[in-house]
């Protein structure tokens, strides 16, 4: 599992990856940092939706 932090998003911004994501068929959960766990297989798809809808979004 990759993961992906997203820099101060706001609780809208996270909903509406989430909906992305779902939408997209990637699964994902949160670790113990509340960071984007993703299979590395959508870790690319992932950041593409993250970064398409404004979120400042990186891989760690």
């Amino acid at each position: 599992m990759d993961r992906i932090y997203v820099r101060e998003a706001e609780t809208e911004l996270l909903e509406e990856i989430n909906d992305r994501l779902d939408e997209a068929g990637i699964e994902y959960d949160f670790d113990s940092n509340n960071r984007y766990m993703v299979d590395e297989f959508d870790t690319d798809e992932a950041l593409e939706i993250m970064e398409d809808i404004g979120a400042d979004a990186e891989l760690v």
